[in-house]
């Protein structure tokens, strides 16, 4: 058995580029089956919002006096180290720890398996595979939630259960589904999977020079980047980008609309050659900001032969008001 880290954070919040950790629970399993615990709290240098005080029962007052996850980071790095990263939902624990490492000049990299996930492989009868539903259905002992190490411990014992009600060769199948990694164009960096955000926002593929092959904008950045090169063997097209692709780079927004109008500035870099009005393929639709808020025009565009493999540009404009309105465009990514 390959040594094992069942991991699970207290956080101040959802997003880990913004938001910190409060608490590290962590539980290592040895290749001889020993088990050591650890838990700690962290001071996040923020304040806990009241709701998360009340769900997980860790206040700004018991964080005042704990270390700050620089003191720590050398500490939890070396219990992780070598483990496969087990944890419920386990990229956010895992996005986490990659941001608060990446703050201090380390880049942290493991191999990670989702119970959520495996849940949903060995366990596909079933509709709900939180913590709770996995308490409820699989007798788990719970003597605390939201807790970070309360929680690694029932992630264990979930662990422990599978290997009694499913065989080894089921658990290694949907352990060898999940960790499957898509082939990627030969001259990208393999840690770029590890690195990609799960989040919307805009990604741009570059080749040779400064100027992107590829402009998106995708709800789940991560999901959609990997997807041009799953389906990279089924279409000449997705063939021939992947062939050239060298490097990725994404902004993160908040959301559908944040990811339109961040990609302003990619979106106009592909349109270095378009075609004449004739060519373009072009749909309307109109967006209402509200009362107060100007009405905005929206139309795609979708270029000719150049970028060969563009995005429709999507071109947002203040529509013309009876008593005068301000001009200007701005111009962002269209995910076909």
């Amino acid at each position: 058995m390959r040594p094992l880290a069942f991991v699970d954070l207290e956080t101040t919040g959802a997003t880990a580029t913004t938001d910190r950790i409060t608490e590290i629970g962590i539980i290592e399993v040895d290749a001889d089956g020993s088990v050591r615990e650890w838990q700690h709290l962290v001071n996040p240098g923020t304040g806990i919002p009241p709701f998360i005080e009340q769900l997980t029962g860790i206040s700004n007052e018991m964080v005042a006096a704990a270390p700050p996850f620089a003191e720590l980071a050398a500490e939890t790095l070396r219990r992780l180290e070598g483990r496969l990263f087990i944890a419920h939902n386990a990229r956010f624990d895992y996005g986490f720890l990659k941001n608060e490492f990446k703050r201090l000049g380390i880049a942290f990299r493991a191999p990670v398996l989702c119970t959520v996930k495996l849940s949903r492989t060995l366990f596909p009868e079933y509709k709900r595979h939180n913590l709770d539903s996995l308490i409820e259905r699989h007798a788990l002992a719970a003597d605390a939630r939201h807790r970070a190490l309360a929680d690694a411990q029932l992630i264990h014992q979930f662990w422990q259960k599978i290997h009694v009600d499913r065989s080894n060769e089921e658990i290694e199948a949907a352990l060898k589904a999940q960790n499957a990694r898509p082939s990627l164009p030969p001259h990208l960096d393999a840690g770029i999977i590890d690195e990609l955000p799960d989040t919307p926002g805009v990604y741009l593929f570059y080749g040779e020079n400064s100027l992107p092959l590829y402009v998106g904008k995708a709800r789940d950045i991560r999901q959609r980047v990997l997807s041009h090169f799953s389906a990279d063997h089924q279409s000449a097209r997705e063939m021939a980008l992947s062939q050239q692709v060298k490097r990725i780079d994404w902004i993160e927004t908040a959301g559908e609309i944040g990811a339109l109008l961040k990609g302003s500035g990619a979106g106009q870099a592909t349109a270095t050659h378009p075609q004449p009005p004739a060519a373009q393929e072009r749909r309307s639709l109109h967006l209402d900001a509200g009362r107060r808020g100007r009405r905005l025009a929206a139309s795609a565009t979708r270029l000719g032969a150049r970028p060969r493999y563009g995005h429709p540009q999507l071109v947002l404009r203040p529509v013309q008001e009876q008593q005068g309105s301000h001009r200007g465009a701005a111009r962002a990514g269209r995910r076909t």
